[in-house]
């Protein structure tokens, strides 16, 4: 019988998440197929009584872990990041999860992280001593250290307030490592603790071998590592040139999980998260990694300037490349289109690295094909940095020149920084329809995770600190000045009768047969 529905909902069939007056306190899925997982996932004791000559066992459910937490619990890669909003119940599951296989695994050896020691007593420490009896282990409470003695498995609790309590860390290994909200941990020492987990133990093997686990919100200084790493599988080669041969997307998973998942947090919760600055709403809400204090690109929003669309056909439309020039620095070339509804779109972004302009020049044609542009490479207007036509008291040919040799003629873009700027900032708006002027598709990952990183200047807030890598963004920048910037009028108001509004509109419906809708960018591009 159900005694009560849950507004949350499971993952995978969509249904609602119920309680039952069999198992009291606990949310099911209905379908049979998903309660079963939450069940082999799940952790249960067993208690026998006896009355007289006759014994009964009961079985306790201790820990049945939402359909959410199962998908994090099951997820086969050996690095996972399990979080987004707060609340859906992250530092719980990895917990409980971790006594699962304490309980299954023979001297199977934990490690459970926070960045602080106070933070570690609220989050954990103030659980695992109620805990301990109910799963059969033993707490040392001095030692911050969890004994299973069936097993010989082992959980530490730790921190990493000082470079004592690190080197600790580095000088040991563990089966699984859990860092409890990552994303505060400085960026290094994170991806350094994730190499103490390594396990040669066969059950541990055989299970999948060793894993480091992140359980977090957005937000924090290792917040963009974590994004770039776990979700758009994009990490900084330049910063890391070795991982360049040994990354492997599959090996970086990312389990999302928002305050719809979890059946037991308070609906006032939500509620409580509305006083928040719109930047920590959207982390903390929606689990919106791309979101942070100090934002230059305050509009920004990855739900909203991400979308596919249909791209119109490209002998029709008007195409536009951006670029901006570099060898050692990285060369940022975008590819946009006006779409006909008004908007512009970027399609597609190369970010190349020690190639000269002619490698540059055929990367480009490769692109142009993949997109279906018309040939050849020169008819596309590309707009790049001014500096390309200066010499800087050179006599060689200037950098515009080269590739014009190439087949590629540059088109200098007017370099106002500020003015830059504020073209891209009115952009990223919206329209009169809802829908920004200036969207990018899910495939241009190094311009998303750009504009999203963006701060402004400590002493200039109109202007972007130019320690992080901005060149993708002064391709962006490039691109903004070449057109003109968007201009918001009401089509709903008509042109008064005798202007030359309303006489071009008579004369456009006379030779289309259609009347535009005034004050459109397409009435101005029909015109």
């Amino acid at each position: 019988m159900i005694t009560q529905q849950s507004t949350a909902v499971c993952c995978w069939c969509q249904g609602p998440l119920v309680q039952v007056a069999a198992a009291p306190g606990i949310w099911w899925c209905l379908t049979a197929a998903c309660r079963d997982q939450q069940l082999a996932w799940g952790l249960s004791r067993q208690t026998v009584t006896t009355q007289g000559r006759r014994q009964s066992a009961t079985t306790e459910r201790l820990f049945i872990p939402t359909p959410r937490q199962v998908q994090y619990l099951a997820c086969p890669a050996t690095k996972r990041l399990f979080g987004g909003a707060a609340g859906p119940g992250k530092s719980h599951a990895a917990r409980w999860g971790l006594y699962r296989q304490c309980r299954r695994i023979k001297h199977f050896d934990a490690l459970i992280l926070r960045e602080s020691m106070p933070e570690l007593r609220r989050s954990h420490l103030k659980f695992v001593e109620r805990e301990a009896e109910l799963i059969g282990a033993d707490f040392n409470k001095s030692e911050s250290v969890l004994h299973f003695p069936e097993t010989g498995a082992r959980i530490e609790f730790g921190h990493l307030e000082d470079t004592n309590a690190l080197q600790k860390f580095l000088s040991s290994e563990y089966d699984h490592i859990v860092a409890d909200e990552g994303s505060t941990f400085d960026p290094d020492v994170l991806l350094e603790v994730s190499t103490r987990a390594r396990s040669s133990k066969p059950e541990v093997i055989a299970a999948g071998g060793a894993r480091f686990d992140v359980v977090s919100n957005p937000g924090g200084r290792a917040a963009t590592m974590l994004l770039d790493f776990y979700i758009d599988h994009q990490p900084d080669f330049d910063k890391y040139p070795v991982l360049r041969e040994y990354y492997r997307p599959e090996d970086w998973a990312y389990i999302p999980a928002t305050l719809d998942d979890n059946p037991y947090i308070d609906p006032a919760y939500v509620r409580a998260l509305s006083i928040l600055n719109p930047w920590r709403y959207e982390q903390l809400r929606h689990g919106n990694w791309r979101v942070f204090a100090g934002q230059f690109f305050g509009a920004w929003n990855d739900r909203k300037h991400v979308r596919d669309v249909s791209l119109p056909d490209p002998h029709q439309a008007t195409w536009y490349r951006a670029l901006d020039w570099g060898f050692h620095d990285p060369c940022v070339i975008g590819w946009f289109v006006a779409l006909p509804d008004g908007h512009y779109h970027c399609v597609g972004e190369l970010k190349l690295k020690e190639h000269t302009i002619a490698e540059v020049v055929r990367e480009v044609q490769a692109m142009d094909r993949t997109l279906g542009l018309p040939k050849p490479v020169s008819a596309t207007r590309t707009y790049a940095d001014p500096a390309v036509r200066q010499r800087q008291g050179q006599t060689g040919e200037s950098i515009q020149e080269t590739f014009g040799k190439c087949g590629m003629p540059l088109i200098p873009a007017v370099n106002e920084r500020k003015n830059g700027w504020m073209r891209l900032q009115a952009l990223l708006k919206d329209a009169p329809d809802g829908i920004p002027y200036l969207t990018f598709a899910p495939e241009c990952k190094y311009l998303r995770r750009s504009m999203a990183a963006a701060v402004s200047d400590p002493k200039e807030p109109d202007d972007l600190d130019q320690r992080m890598d901005d060149h993708g963004l002064d391709m962006l920048r490039y691109f903004g000045m070449s057109r003109p910037a968007p201009v918001v009028r009401d089509a709903r108001v008509p042109p008064p009768p005798g202007s030359v509004g309303a006489l071009l509109a008579d004369a456009i419906a006379d030779a289309t047969g259609t009347r535009p809708v005034l004050g459109s960018q397409n009435a101005r591009r029909a015109a």
